[in-house]
């Protein structure tokens, strides 16, 4: 079944662009060399050699620019005030110690070999660009220290571009000049490797790079969507099965003590990117805002505890943030807990401007660095729609390590997507928790690609541990959020699993959404499920009955490989339960839609389906239960004793003092409890749907509807019996019913209900229906009685009925078959049975004319004596039915029919009996 999708977050890549508009010198195109690498005897090179004898005291004065067709060495130091560029078509080799632009920047590009300069520090008042092996060729790249924004800046970035056909080694990179965290500006770093090279391993906080500092006070800006500082770092191309290794996370640094931390992007294409144990962070610093953390690999693996940021204060500024992992697995095995975490408000602006944490299969984003060093800019797309990219996601943390996804705040997003997604491990947690009522906070996880089901793939859940996908509301007013999970086959294996979208703890708020679809659900016999969209259960609140177009739980499971009783609703273990209910100091409860093409199975426990106000609330409204299925299956517990009482499964009442009853709508609902006597649906107690004691009157008391038969439940006005009537399928009966039973005088309205609490019985009250037909009665108990045109009584449910055409002394008789049994079955005793034939041989004895009224006196041509001649009018007058009717004689105040009134009023020995009863009504007995 294809279900729309609802969302409110436009998914969106933040554009991760750092442009950088910096005072720089001249391009190269507008001044010509001034200096070569050395003396090689060339007559047509009259150029000077670069300058030998520089220092930091005696720079030299302006530009120092060389065009090399082959090789270049410079043997020493070199310091000027503009711009150093060098170019050569061969190796760039630099033995002093110290390269340094002292107003400018440094660019030193081969075309097709390396540049060695491992002992040589690079310096720049504003950018570094060191590129060997610009074009083509095997040309590594070797330096010591590179420093770019040694003049502080107060505006402006300064950049560093680093690029290598072959390995690329250096000591450590800074944008922050000498002056660390405490430099006003820095820059963005990107370092690009083995350009031509398909498998080999870089190295960050080792071999390759010791340190990546960009710390300034304002780098990172404070722009709701934009970063103005970075790294960068792409290992290879787009197919290169080459590695990104960070060993020590401390070597990488973006945060800014006064501005947004920076960007972290490492790809490792189709390679492994792995982390060492500790924080890679891009979080903010006191009240600044977090960055960005883009994660690109076919493995993404950690070696220990670790933690991935970008997470902010809830007081600081709102703004665009994104963690992205990219691969076709996350391994988390060797530690004891991975955790990723982007807590703090979203942007303001719009839901493009959300906090974002995304997760999705190697190759779904397409990213591309463009600009020169003076202004990069790095963009990331997707690859296509975002959850319709195939691909394998894998989240495995073995048996023991746990997982931790965090984005806690105010317009914030986690969304997941695969073909398939699996999670391993111990304990996975999902959550976005949100502030405010009006913060929007949703985790979105699936593949939305319908067409292309194969009805194997989908979400599989194999862990240990516990699952918790949670959107809870935590601040005052803070509303639950949305869950949307949507794929083809879905296995739940958790010890629980559990999606919350409810509201805060001790604090006001509203419920959130669940939306969850699967071509087909499994779950495992040892898996406990909850779906909980429950308000505030420690304030005022509301359940969602629709929130843009969304109900509190929408359910759905098609059933394509599971036995015909598809999904156990229950408490157990593999079995599910939902709820959304209304807080638990007021408000009303949400809806909850349940949909299968195959079966549901409801376990006889309490409310495994709960849409209810709380019951000690002041007020609060009843939600609305809808399940739509082949069937819906209530069904009794195997280990339950036999004889156990009916729970109420499904619950939707309104609050006890003030509340409308809520609504229960079932498809197609089939019995196969109680475990002793006939099966069928003791509707009272399976559904509670009551209103609130000091409802308005005439109050509207809930409504269920059974297989196709609708019944509303009205509040009378009357106590303590009958307090209720159903009117069912627009009937005219139940008005009738109501006034038979309101005439009874007060004894026996106790009998009728509150009486019936001390029998132990489980019914205790007698309920009181008009209907259409018996059809209309079978239906809705899911019985098969035949027979009936006028009333029907079914006593394991404590529910009588008339139908359409009968009056109040239908009713009455209804009424009396209940007082039989509730009396322990008066009519098989022996002062009965003596009245009984008594009252036969006495209307034998009469002549014909005297016993039948006028209209009926065409019988006497007939054989048999009067009371075979009185049961062939149609009436049958077994003991029971004798008891019923003669019950209703008794209660002059209807008269079920006049001809049949001047037959009964020859019975006397059984109309003194029963007159007897109701004035003084026999014990309640069950």
């Amino acid at each position: 079944m294809k279900v729309s999708i609802r969302r409110w977050l436009s998914l969106a890549i933040i554009p991760a662009a750092v442009f950088l508009a910096t005072a720089s010198s001249p391009a190269f195109a507008q001044d010509p060399p001034n200096y070569k690498c050395q003396d090689n005897n060339d007559p047509n090179n009259l150029l000077d050699v670069i300058p030998t004898q520089t220092t930091e005291q005696n720079p030299e004065q302006g530009f120092i620019i060389v065009d090399e067709a082959g090789d270049c060495t410079i043997p020493h130091d070199l310091f000027a005030t503009g711009k150093i560029q060098i170019r050569a078509g061969g190796k760039v080799t630099i033995t002093g110690q110290t390269f340094r632009s002292m107003d400018s920047q440094i660019e030193i590009r081969t075309i097709t070999n390396g540049i060695d300069a491992q002992n040589t520090d690079f310096l720049a008042a504003t950018h570094i660009d060191l590129e060997a092996g610009a074009i083509v060729g095997s040309g590594e790249l070797k330096a010591r220290d590179i420093i770019s924004n040694t003049d502080d800046m107060e505006s402006g970035n300064g950049n560093i571009l680093l690029r290598s056909q072959l390995n690329l080694i250096v000591r450590d990179i800074k944008t922050n000049g000498f002056n660390g965290e405490n430099s006003l500006r820095s820059g963005a770093v990107q370092i690009d490797p083995n350009l031509s090279v398909e498998s080999s391993t870089f190295e960050i906080g080792g071999a390759n790079i010791r340190e990546i500092d960009l710390r300034s006070v304002n780098g990172g800006g404070n722009q709701d969507f934009t970063v103005e500082s970075g790294i960068r770092i792409t290992n290879g191309t787009t197919n290169s099965v080459g590695n990104i290794t960070v060993s020590d996370l401390n070597a990488i640094k973006v945060k800014n003590t006064s501005s947004r931390a920076g960007i972290i992007h490492l790809n490792a294409n189709k390679g492994t990117i792995t982390l060492a144990p500790g924080v890679l962070d891009a979080s903010g610093t006191n009240d600044s805002g977090g960055g960005q953390i883009y994660l690109l690999a076919d493995l993404i693996k950690v070696n220990g505890d670790t933690t991935i940021t970008t997470k902010q204060t809830n007081s600081a500024d709102g703004n665009a943030r994104q963690i992205l992992l990219a691969a076709s697995k996350i391994d988390y095995r060797a530690s004891g807990k991975l955790e990723i975490l982007s807590d703090g408000n979203g942007g303001p602006s719009g839901p493009t401007r959300a906090a974002t944490i995304y997760f999705l299969p190697q190759g779904g984003i397409i990213t591309q660095s463009m600009g020169s060093v003076e202004a990069l800019h790095w963009t990331q797309e997707f690859n296509g729609a975002f959850f319709s990219y195939p691909g394998q996601l894998e989240f495995d943390g073995g048996t023991s390590a746990d997982l931790e996804v965090r984005a806690d705040g105010d317009n914030v997003q986690i969304a997941i997507t695969g073909y398939p997604i699996r999670f391993i491990g111990k304990d996975v947690t999902v959550q976005a928790k949100g502030d405010h009522n009006q913060g929007k906070h949703e985790i979105v996880m699936g593949y939305f690609d319908f067409a292309n089901y194969s009805g194997i793939n989908g979400i599989d859940f194999q862990t240990i541990g516990k699952v918790d996908f949670n959107v809870r509301g935590q601040g005052s007013n803070g509303a639950g959020g949305d869950i949307q999970i949507q794929s083809d086959r879905i296995v739940l294996k958790g010890d629980p699993i559990t999606f919350k979208a409810n509201g805060p703890q001790g604090k006001n708020g509203d419920g959130g959404t669940i939306f969850y679809t699967a071509t087909d659900t499994i779950i495992d016999p040892n898996t406990k499920v909850k779906f909980i969209a429950d308000a505030s259960k420690d304030g005022i609140g509301n359940a969602q009955l629709l929130r843009n177009n969304r109900k509190a739980i929408y359910f759905q499971a098609a059933n394509t490989q599971n036995s015909p009783e598809t999904i156990p609703i229950g408490i157990a273990k593999g079995q599910v339960n939902f709820s959304a209910t209304g807080g638990g100091s007021g408000g009303n409860a949400g809806s909850i839609q349940l949909d299968s093409s195959g079966n549901f199975r409801v376990r006889n426990k309490p409310s495994v389906i709960d849409a209810s106000a709380a019951l000690l609330a002041s007020a609060g409204d009843g939600g609305e239960v809808i399940i739509n299925a082949k069937k819906t299956v209530f069904v009794q517990n195997a280990e339950d004793p036999v004889g156990s009482f009916t729970e109420t499964a499904i619950n939707a009442e309104g609050a006890s003092i003030t509340g409308k009853g809520g609504t229960v709508v079932i498809s197609k609902a089939e019995a196969k409890q109680p475990n002793s006597g006939p099966k069928f649906l003791n509707v009272n107690v399976l559904i509670r749907i009551d209103s609130g004691l000091q409802e308005p009157l005439p109050s509207y008391h809930g409504r269920i509807q059974l297989n196709g038969v609708n019944c509303i439940k009205a509040r009378t006005g009357v106590s303590p019996w009958p307090e209720s009537v159903w009117g069912c399928d627009g009937a005219v009966g139940a008005a009738r019913i109501f006034a038979a039973g309101n005439s009874l005088n007060a004894d026996l309205k106790n009998r009728l209900s509150t009486d019936l609490v001390a029998t132990g019985s489980q019914n205790t009250k007698v309920e009181l229906y008009g209907m259409i037909d018996q059809e209309s009665f079978n239906k809705f108990f899911d019985i098969n009685e035949t027979g009936e045109n006028l009333g029907f009584t079914w006593i394991p449910a404590r529910a009588s009925a008339i139908f359409d055409g009968a009056n109040e002394g239908a009713g009455l008789h209804e009424i009396g078959h209940q007082l039989d049994n509730i009396w322990g079955w008066y009519s098989t005793t022996l002062l009965f049975d003596d009245a009984y034939n008594a009252d036969i041989a006495a209307f034998n004895a009469l002549p014909c004319q005297s016993a039948f009224p006028p209209a009926w006196q065409s019988v006497c041509a007939g054989q048999g004596d009067n009371f075979t001649k009185f049961t062939s009018l149609g009436f049958d007058f077994n003991k029971q039915e004798a008891f019923a009717y003669m019950f209703e004689h008794a209660n002059p105040q209807f008269i079920f029919l006049p001809e049949l009134d001047f037959v009964l009023a020859k019975m006397t020995h059984m109309k003194f009996f029963q007159e007897f009863n109701i004035q003084n009504p026999p014990a309640a007995v069950q």
